[in-house]
Parts: C-alpha cells; sequence; structure tokens
C-alpha cells in the first residue's frame, strides 16, 4: 500500500473505531539504546523504574529486517526511548535506512555526544528533528538536573550544528529545546526563551514532569516532590509563550492545555485517543509497546515478526489481542487505566494530531 493510500485509509479505520486494521501504523517508535551517560533525577532508569530496566541496552541492527516493513507506509519514526540514542555505534545507519524508506527522523537527545563528524552527517541524510533536552537555562541549574553533563560543551556542540547547517544552507535538521520543568528550574523559564534565541533555535518546548511513570513508588515520591502544579506558573508560562512570539519562535507547552489557553479533550468518555490506530513502538530489547505515554507492553517483536497469510498486510502483533483490545476500549470511550495519567495531562491529545487532523478531537463523537 502507498504511503498516501495508508494515510487515508488509517483515518477511516480510526474514525470507524475498526479493531482489527488493514492500514500499517503511520508513526514507528525505535528505541535506539536504553543506556544513558547522565544520571538526571527525573528519569525512570536513573531512579530504577522496573519496567526501563531489561538488560539488552542496544537495538539489534538485525532486527531492522523486521521493523524496515513498517517504515516504507509510516510518516514518521521516532528515534529514541530511555536512552541516549548516539550512544548506539549505528544510530546514524539507523538515520540512513528511516530517511531511505521516506519515513522522517525524529530524535531527543542530551547533546554531549554531539560530535562535528556526527553533525555533519545529520545535515548531510537530511534528519527532519533534533530535540535537546536542557533542562536549565545557567550552567550550574543546568549540572544540577543534568547530572554528568557540562553546560558549555553542549552548548558549543549545539551552535556547531547550527554553523554548518547554515554553511550548507541546509534547512534540515529542525532543531528545538525541550525543558522538563522542574520545582529545581521553575524560575529559569523566561531564561530559557532567551536561550533558544542565543543558541539559535527557533522552538522551546516545556513540558510538566510526566506522572507516566508514576507505578513505582520511588518514581511517584520523586514526581509529588518535583512537579510544578499549573497555577503556580500560569503567569510565567504565558510571558514566556508572549516573549517567544516577540523573538520569533515557537513555544509550546502542554501547560498551555492545562491552563485551559489551549483545547483540551474534555471528558475521556467523549475522546478517542489516535495512538492504538496510528503508532507502533520497538524497545531496545524487542518489546513492543503501543505509544510513550505508558510503560505498558503489548508483545515482543521476535514472537510477532512473521505476516499474515495476506500478502504485504501488517506484523501479527499490529492486530494482535492487546492492540485489538486497546482499541476497543478506546472505541467505547473507556480508556484503560495504564491510559489515564497521560489523558489526564492533556498530552494524548496532542501526540500526531497533524496526521489525523487538527480538531479531530474537539467534542466530535464517533460511530
Amino acid at each position: 500500500m502507498k504511503r498516501s493510500e495508508n494515510q487515508q485509509h488509517n483515518i477511516r479505520e480510526y474514525r470507524a473505531g475498526s479493531l482489527e486494521l488493514e492500514s500499517l501504523p503511520r508513526v514507528v517508535y525505535i528505541e535506539a539504546t536504553n543506556a544513558c551517560n547522565l544520571r538526571c533525577p527525573m528519569c525512570p532508569i536513573t531512579i530504577g523504574v522496573a519496567a526501563y530496566l531489561y538488560p539488552v541496552k542496544y537495538f539489534d541492527w538485525g532486527h531492522f529486517d523486521l521493523v524496515r516493513p513498517y517504515l516504507e507506509t509510516a510518516e514518521r519514526c521516532m528515534m529514541s526511548g530511555g536512552g541516549e540514542p548516539l550512544l548506539h555505534p549505528r544510530f546514524l545507519d539507523m538515520v540512513a535506512e528511516v530517511k531511505k524508506a521516506g519515513a522522517q527522523t525524529i530524535f531527543n537527545t542530551n547533546g554531549t555526544l554531539l560530535t562535528e563528524t556526527i553533525a555533519k552527517e545529520l545535515v548531510r541524510l537530511e534528519a527532519d528533528t533534533i530535540s535537546f533536552s536542557v533542562d536549565g537555562a545557567t550552567p550550574e541549574t543546568y549540572a544540577r538536573i543534568r547530572v554528568g553533563a557540562d553546560f558549555d560543551a553542549v552548548e558549543r556542540n549545539i551552535a556547531r550544528l547550527v554553523k554548518i547547517k547554515r554553511a550548507a544552507g541546509a534547512e534540515r535538521p529542525f532543531l528545538n529545546l525541550q525543558m522538563t520543568l522542574l520545582d529545581e528550574n521553575r524560575r529559569e523559564i523566561a531564561a530559557m526563551v532567551e536561550l533558544a534565541a542565543r543558541w539559535g533555535i527557533r522552538h522551546l518546548v516545556i513540558e510538566p514532569l510526566t506522572p507516566v511513570f508514576s507505578e513505582d513508588d520511588t518514581y511517584k515520591n520523586y514526581y509529588e516532590k518535583s512537579h510544578v502544579k499549573p497555577e503556580e506558573v500560569a503567569d510565567d508560562i504565558r510571558a514566556a509563550r508572549d516573549k517567544a512570539k516577540l523573538l520569533g519562535l515557537i513555544f509550546s507547552s502542554h501547560y498551555l492545555v492545562l491552563l485551559g489557553d489551549e483545547p483540551g479533550y474534555g471528558d475521556p468518555r467523549s475522546f478517542r485517543c489516535v495512538e492504538p490506530w496510528i503508532n507502533i513502538g520497538f524497545r531496545a530489547d524487542g518489546t513492543i509497546f503501543p505509544c510513550c505515554g505508558t510503560s505498558h507492553t503489548v508483545g515482543r517483536l521476535e514472537s510477532s515478526a512473521s505476516r499474515s497469510a495476506k500478502g504485504g498486510r501488517p506484523f501479527q502483533a499490529w492486530n494482535n489481542d492487546e492492540f485489538r483490545q486497546l482499541r476497543d476500549a478506546f472505541a467505547r470511550y473507556d480508556p484503560p487505566d495504564y491510559c489515564n495519567q497521560c489523558i489526564s495531562e492533556g498530552r494524548a491529545m496532542h501526540f500526531n494530531e497533524d496526521l489525523v487532523g487538527r480538531g479531530i478531537y474537539q467534542g466530535e463523537k464517533f460511530p
């Protein structure tokens, strides 16, 4: 099925609430690695969340043969997960494979390993989007949160990438800064806008600390101590949005949803998350997950690699019992418990919203 045909067929199946899909996933997550060179305090790996402590740390290159058919119709590939993707010895080969298949490449990085050679190759490959996790606008705050990283070194790495892009006259990769807002850095919201502008990055994302991993007691305790409520930073977030606009920057934040400044989804019983219809993810150890908003899994790559009897159809995992049950739950407007924390933050409705049409969630009731 051609990519454009798959898009339209997928939207029809989503609107109909189909449980077994003929269309293929339009978003593929590939977790390059579950290893990281930093020890950030809010990271589930640092905290020791059991679901993220699997022994296999690097996505096996041999798995690409199993995943590649998904990429042939996917519109984007998110190449991040629990770890730092640039640690994978063949990460650039992964980017090349995804680009060859015609999907967008998007990944998060802490920026510490972005050498000149890697930067030039990412520009040459036309990687689509790189999100730099920078959780402090000053070296002191940054060092306390991004444990093991050097603020000045990351600044130099990003500046070099920006320079390489400009020298090549390249539009891609599109760059953004992402800040996870914590009690420790909440006073640097305005400074982050200035930092993005100074570093030549046109898009700033400020997000709340996610509660998704709170099934782990240690993480839950950290979340309750460190997360910042929307009403506590309402003025700062709105001021940052306005300042970013004046500076010609794009500003994104789920805080604006939580504050009511951007559309929300309303009652979950009138909301149908799009993820089970468009998204499939593969962890480094071959575990399959439905989206990045949960640690819940829906199978393993090794046991789901064979095609169905009909040629050209999805892997069996795409229509396995777990995926069908998840679609059925949302089709009945009765999301499973493990989705509630994501939904409660208004995150789910913004995941890949552009792939199904903006406004599709605004009170529209499906059959």
